[in-house]
């Protein structure tokens, strides 16, 4: 097996969905999954190999935006995906120009693209700045 050197934090009620998400990264990272907001932010404090959180919109106990703006300011190198199926657009479209939120995905989860929001090119390159060449070498 390899070495997993990077770990991605995975939020949501739905232990499906986070069982779904698990199953399609840990190949590749160290996933680490709850349905509790503040063990997602304390693992952000804590792990410095997080390199993704990853978080449903609609949880019972916040909103995935709060805990995407909140990683923003804890650990800005963090990739911020948003999971929704749910049309909150103008709360969402907010949190694409402040940075909080830098993709969306929406259920149900599609494996490859899950894997084409968090792969190690998207990841290494947070904020999606590389020039386009640059990240189809990386994914080569």
């Amino acid at each position: 097996m390899p070495h997993k050197s990077n770990c991605i934090i995975a939020v949501d009620d739905d232990r499906r969905a986070l069982d779904q998400i698990a199953g399609i990264l840990d190949t590749t990272y160290n996933v680490l999954t709850t349905s509790d907001l503040r063990r997602a932010v304390g693992w952000l404090h804590d792990d410095a190999t997080v390199c993704a959180i990853i978080s449903e919109q609609v949880l019972r106990h916040g909103r995935g935006i709060d805990l995407l703006g909140a990683s923003l300011k804890i650990r800005p190198d963090v990739r911020r995906i948003l999971i929704t199926n749910y049309g909150d657009l103008a709360a969402i479209v907010g949190c694409f120009h402040t940075g909080e939120i830098q993709r969306t995905i929406s259920k149900p989860i599609v494996a490859a693209e899950l894997l084409g929001v968090v792969g190690p090119s998207q990841v290494s390159d947070p904020a999606g700045t590389a020039p386009q060449s640059a990240r189809a070498s990386a994914t080569a």
